[in-house]
């Protein structure tokens, strides 16, 4: 149970990470851009929002996670070089 409420509070922080960075985004777009564009812009970004959770539901029902996993550590590695 413990492991359970431990990855609950995880998933809660990332929750809460990705939320701060949309609306990060739409803040800035919002100082120079007209309500119409940013409106359009963040239609967008929700819309990657929605498909990468989709997309992560079937990579985790399929089995690829541990892959994916891999990948997205690679990733952050290449950035922060």
């Amino acid at each position: 149970m413990k492991k359970k409420l431990i990855k609950i509070s995880r998933i809660r922080e990332e929750h809460d990470m990705l939320h701060g960075i949309r609306n990060s985004i739409e803040q800035r777009l919002n100082v120079s851009h007209s309500s119409a564009f940013t409106e359009e812009i963040m239609d967008k970004v929700d819309l990657i929002i929605e498909i990468s959770t989709e997309m992560g539901i079937d990579i985790a029902k399929h089995g690829f996670d541990g892959v994916v996993k891999t990948n997205l550590y690679r990733a952050k590695q290449s950035r922060r070089e």
